[in-house]
């Protein structure tokens, strides 16, 4: 079952590394609304144990919504619906040197170590957390296209 699991993030990745910058942001949009999709369904907590746990899941983004210790974090609580609500909590393996602001946009990748359906949580252990550089929307630019999204290492 391991190996299943391994072979479809490796897929996935695969799979993301193929598309344009500016459809990754929303391919990984629609990774976690079928990740939290099926962790709020009936078998939320047996699809967390069997397909999620200690698994390396493919790059997400959200954004801040609160980190401590207040001078040098190591614990994250990310929005990825809205930019209020905490659904993800990052766990890293070493503290930063300064804090981040909350509302910025955080790019991550991490093994999912645990679940709570209610309040819903997914927490990641991640060896590093980026700074995403989102791009404006196109209806902010009428006339300019919108370009890829940047990630600026932290």
């Amino acid at each position: 079952m391991r190996i299943w699991r391994i072979s479809a993030v490796l897929i996935l990745v695969c799979f993301a590394s193929q598309l344009p910058l500016a459809s990754q942001s929303e391919e990984q949009s629609a990774l976690w609304k079928g990740i939290k999709e099926a962790l709020l369904g009936s078998q939320g907590k047996e699809y967390f144990e069997s397909s999620m746990k200690d698994a390396l899941l493919p790059s997400l983004v959200g954004t801040l919504v609160s980190s401590k210790p207040a001078a040098h974090p190591n614990e994250f609580l990310i929005a990825m619906d809205d930019e209020k609500t905490p659904v993800v909590k990052l766990i890293l393996n070493k503290q930063l040197e300064k804090p981040l602001p909350p509302g910025t946009p955080i790019s991550f990748e991490g093994v999912a170590s645990d679940f709570t359906r209610d309040p819903f949580l997914v927490t990641f252990d991640v060896t590093t957390i980026n700074r995403a550089t989102v791009a404006h929307k196109k209806s902010e630019q009428p006339n300019q296209s919108s370009p890829p999204p940047n990630f600026l290492a932290i």
